[in-house]
């Protein structure tokens, strides 16, 4: 296969301080300041109503939580606003300043851009606090752009606040709770929900989101920590020994779900999360939903691959109309054409307005910018805004077939000079190191992005029989597979019909990450190694390459000599 090792690594230090250029675990000790200015003295003396504006994401949805801890304690007179996805879109408007009735508005997790807003609110004798982690305007010199705020807080705008970065919304939000609130119960709430956005917003684990995610993980495995609807919501996902991985992919997404498919889905999802009982049937609603939102993204994205394979050629980049599906889905869908087909991918639909349709893109080219790409194209273009791995953008449908040539124009160029070599960072020469290995990863634990997790290459895995045979198949169309093997198995997605097309081999090299699973059984815990396949074929070799064997190997071909 075309893998190949990254550098010459040896151990699992040596890849993770590679990755992250330092020593990572001296930033644990570290005390991260955070200078809020006269925000926290404005908050406290402020006798009028507030109103906090969030976000309809995981992100916004633990900001508006943490922002509600704050106002509860302080006993304030407050209303929290998560804006309606499809009728208000992102961020504070002029037509959600009519919505709301404080005279002191917070945004938080947006802000930083909503120069209208902002001074509509001042005209109608509001103050204004802008909390947000978003990149700034900048005029034609270059020159950061501000909207007339009392007070803004964003460190893309403005560094010198912290001596960390790359907060999330809900990371800025938990600094300012942590220096308005000695109340060691109310921090940790808080702390559980930045560590849940920023593990959502794909923040780097570098410095205080390091800490912050680090220590969020001890609290949401300490059951008696957590707020109650949130302690329920980690049940009924059935998130035991919560890792970072628990929350990228079942808490996170069940708490996002809400905003993807439904106008109002966010507030409800606030709404729920504050509940201090009888919370449960919203609990199974949140995760109904999160099986709905899976649901549709899979038969979308069908569709989506259907009208692809009927196209004379792959384009350059993936422009694709699908009609009357959730907005909230379009990047979900995205981000799986970009995946299968190695382009970047934009999928658009309809809108509120039958004029417009609005999308979602996804990039996984390292050597192009998306958001710079949409620059070139803005002429056509209503409104966008990203970075360089994913963008939001809308568009007039009379323009769709000119966008389409002129994306596909502009990112040929970066098709052709991708690299599509793939790589690996260590080697398991015998299954018998795994435990080790394992081991030494939770040290340098949590990952994500900052800190991705070291890849193996583990050849000649032997697959095991089990009373079900030598691998068993689930989800919906039994489509992932799973396989046991010495000291560990191993998990496939989306892997059931490469292997009976390898001809179901009974030892396989592969491709993956090393993670521990963990089910009650009797209500007693237990563990075992897993592997998860990022890819694996038929493996070619019958002695496994260990030192030893190797060795036992030259010793036989000396003897023939």
């Amino acid at each position: 296969m075309d893998y190949k090792k990254r550098e010459n690594f040896y151990t699992v230090k040596e890849v993770v301080e590679h990755n992250t250029s330092k020593d990572i675990l001296k930033e644990e000790d570290r005390n991260y300041q955070f200078d809020f200015g006269g925000i926290p003295d404005m908050i406290r003396d402020y006798s009028g109503k507030i109103s906090i504006i969030s976000d309809y994401d995981v992100d916004g949805v633990c900001c508006s939580l943490i922002l509600d801890m704050i106002l509860v304690f302080l006993q304030k007179d407050f209303e929290v606003y998560v804006p309606r996805r499809e009728t208000d879109g992102y961020g504070l408007s002029e037509k959600i300043l009519d919505k709301v009735s404080g005279t002191l508005i917070i945004t938080v997790d947006n802000g930083i851009v909503a120069f209208d807003a902002v001074k509509k609110a001042k005209e109608q004798g509001r103050s204004v606090i802008i909390l947000d982690h978003h990149l700034p305007a900048r005029d034609a010199d270059g020159k950061i752009i501000y909207p007339e705020a009392d007070h803004i807080i964003d460190l893309e705008a403005d560094a010198g606040n912290a001596d960390s970065d790359h907060y999330c919304g809900a990371g800025v939000a938990y600094k300012l709770l942590c220096e308005m609130i000695p109340d060691r119960t109310i921090q940790n709430h808080a702390l559980a929900y930045a560590a849940i956005a920023t593990i959502a917003d794909v923040m780097p684990l570098r410095k205080d989101n390091r800490k912050i995610v680090k220590n969020g993980l001890e609290v949401l495995n300490q059951i008696d920590l957590l707020p109650p609807a949130l302690k329920e919501l980690l049940y009924k996902n059935y998130a035991n020994n919560v890792t970072e991985s628990d929350i990228g992919f079942k808490i996170a997404p069940t708490i996002n779900a809400m905003g993807r498919l439904y106008n109002d889905g966010g507030q409800v999802c606030y709404q729920i999360l504050k509940m201090q009982s009888n919370f449960t049937p919203w609990i199974e609603h949140m995760i109904a939903v999160n099986k709905q939102r899976q649901l549709i993204t899979k038969e979308k994205t069908k569709i989506a691959k259907e009208i692809i394979d009927e196209m004379d050629h792959i384009p350059s980049c993936i422009v694709l109309y699908l009609e009357r599906i959730p907005e909230g889905v379009v990047g979900l869908i995205a981000g799986k054409l970009t995946e299968e087909y190695g382009v970047p991918s934009i999928v658009l639909t309809d809108t509120v307005d039958s004029e417009l349709m609005k999308g979602s893109g996804r990039n996984d080219l390292d050597n192009m910018n998306l958001k710079s790409i949409l620059d070139d194209c803005s002429d056509l273009l209503v409104k966008y805004g990203g970075h360089e791995a994913a963008a939001g953008l809308s568009l007039k449908k009379t323009d769709l077939k000119a966008f389409q040539k002129a994306m596909e124009k502009a990112i040929e160029p970066y098709v052709r000079n991708h690299t599509t070599e793939r790589y690996y960072d260590l080697e398991v020469e015998d299954l018998e190191d795994l435990p080790y290995y394992y081991k030494e990863l939770r040290k340098y634990a949590p990952y994500g992005n900052g800190n991705p997790e070291p890849v193996f290459y583990i050849p000649n895995y032997s697959i095991l029989p089990t009373p079900a045979g030598f691998y068993e198949t689930f989800g919906a169309e039994e489509e992932h597979i799973r396989f046991s093997g010495y000291n560990g198995k191993a998990v496939g997605f989306y892997f059931t019909d490469k292997y009976k097309e390898e001809g179901e081999p009974k030892k396989i090299d592969m491709i993956g990450t090393i993670g521990e699973k963990i089910f009650y059984f009797h209500h007693k815990k237990q563990t075992f190694l897993q592997i998860q396949m990022e890819d694996f074929w038929k493996s070619e070799n019958v002695i496994p390459k260990t030192h030893l064997a190797m060795k036992i190997k030259d010793m036989a071909e000396n003897r023939e000599r």
